[in-house]
């Protein structure tokens, strides 16, 4: 089972989000800061990540500067302030054979 992480600001969001992907064979993981980020990755081997379009810049730069020195295997996608995150999420793991 692949496991992926979503990262945005809105804890509601976020499992809204969860919820719309349980058809997919995945381990979801979310977070709404670095923290949380590093620890997760501390735990897990993520293979998929998300970064949420409602983060600020410099957030972002931050977040994805930890994830590639922590784990730069990882697959990152940046969600556009236009795209629906769950049709978003949902094409990537759907071409990754997670369904």
């Amino acid at each position: 089972m692949k496991k992926v992480l979503l990262i945005g600001i809105r804890t509601t969001q976020l499992a809204e989000l969860a919820q719309k992907l349980r058809p997919f064979r995945v381990e979801i993981h979310v977070a709404t800061n670095l923290e949380e980020v590093s620890r997760i990755f501390m735990q897990e081997m993520i293979e998929f990540v998300f970064l949420g379009f409602e983060t600020d810049f410099e957030h972002r730069l931050k977040t994805l500067a930890h994830i590639f020195t922590v784990s730069p295997t990882s697959e990152i996608h940046i969600m556009g302030y236009k795209s629906d995150p769950a049709a978003f999420v949902a094409s990537i793991l759907a071409s990754a054979g997670t369904e």
